[in-house]
């Protein structure tokens, strides 16, 4: 942006674009919602995904969506218990 003649240095000025065109908020938001836990009663997972699932007591394990209910491998879980899930994330590291 010029102004009164002037050129910024938007160097010295500490310019940051994620922060003038709010992509940093974005990502932010974005990251969050997606390490949401999500009711069984708002949506469910795609069928057959692996997914964390949880209790009303806050127990989690992994499990997947069959056609009628969860399948919960590993645990003494039940489906019925299930309140709700959240997709399992994938963090790359380099080496």
């Amino acid at each position: 942006m010029v102004s009164d003649g002037c050129i910024p240095n938007y160097e010295e000025d500490d310019f940051n674009a994620g922060n003038l065109y709010g992509f940093e908020q974005g990502f932010i938001a974005g990251v969050e919602f997606a390490q949401r836990w999500i009711s069984v009663e708002e949506g469910l997972p795609e069928f057959l995904e692996v997914v964390l699932v949880r209790n009303k007591n806050g127990f989690a394990s992994a499990g997947r969506r069959g056609r009628a209910r969860f399948i919960i491998d590993l645990s003494d879980m039940r489906d019925e218990e299930v309140t709700h899930w959240r997709h399992i994330e994938l963090k790359i590291t380099q080496s």
